[in-house]
């Protein structure tokens, strides 16, 4: 069996320091993406109570620069803010002000940024970047892109909390309902790359005031899923019930659920609940 990662140790123990019991480690080192084994977790938890050493055993070549402490920081402020860059900056020239000056190693900076001011200001450690950056690799941090969730306001929140606490006090299983939603998608994008030669102006790209979209509407349910309409324009509750509640969504209701036992499900907009959409 291989040796577990440095950073799986040390995720081991911030995690224990936490007060998580062993199996609840065990669980969420799973949801990480990190499978282990209870015997390995506790292993690796008693070495560490004993002499304070995540090490296997002395291993020759040159000792790491960073120690457990610091490696530690690193993985719980990136676990904190996950948006931490490695540099600060002119964090050489704020240490020369700062050890002139006789400040505390603990002097908090306001124009530096990132875990190179973390590990100074706090530790009083002085670290370049390229080591913060392999610490930080050696963690399992890697760069990628950003994934955004819409936001939601704080009443629906908890009208959202009440909703699924409801469903699961029911038993609920969602296995008629239709659930369906609209959204827009932008179709022009200016990612581009493009070169220009040195003592030139580059050229200027035509780009539209109104980039132009299209409006995207579809349902789903645990049988099947509706026909994706893709439509222009505003939606009117005229087109909402003629375009989609007669022509899509009717016809696959008629065919996916037969017996009429369905129910529909959508969102608040107040095209939903016009007069007209009642009366229909």
């Amino acid at each position: 069996m291989g040796r577990t990662p440095e950073h799986v140790k040390i995720r081991i123990v911030s995690l224990s320091s936490k007060s998580k019991s062993i199996n609840a480690i065990v669980r969420q080192l799973r949801d990480e993406g990190i499978k282990i084994r209870r015997q390995t977790v506790a292993r690796i938890l008693k070495k560490y109570n004993e002499d304070g050493s995540l090490a296997d055993k002395p291993a020759s070549g040159r000792k790491p620069i960073l120690t457990l402490e610091q490696m530690t920081f690193i993985d719980e402020k990136m676990e904190a803010n996950d948006e931490l860059t490695a540099v600060g900056k002119n964090l050489s020239e704020m240490i020369t002000v700062v050890r002139e000056k006789n400040y505390s190693n603990r002097f908090q900076f306001t124009s530096i940024s990132g875990l190179q001011k973390l590990l100074y200001s706090e530790l009083g450690v002085h670290l370049s970047t390229a080591t913060i950056k392999r610490a930080r690799k050696k963690l399992g941090w890697r760069k990628c892109g950003p994934r955004y969730c819409q936001i939601v306001r704080e009443a629906n929140r908890i009208a959202r909390l009440a909703f699924a606490q409801q469903c699961l006090d029911n038993n609920e299983h969602f296995d008629n309902v239709i659930f369906t939603d609209e959204s827009t998608i932008w179709l022009e994008r200016h990612g581009k790359v493009c070169f220009r030669k040195e003592g030139t102006p580059g050229k200027l790209k035509p780009r539209g005031k109104h980039p132009f979209k299209v409006n995207i509407w579809a349902g789903i349910s645990k049988r099947s899923a509706t026909p994706v309409l893709i439509f222009t324009g505003i939606m009117k509750k005229e087109f909402y019930v003629g375009e989609i509640l007669e022509k899509v969504l009717l016809p696959f209701t008629q065919t996916t659920f037969p017996d009429g036992d369905y129910r529909f499900q959508q969102d608040n907009d107040p095209k939903h609940k016009s007069k007209l959409i009642t009366l229909s």
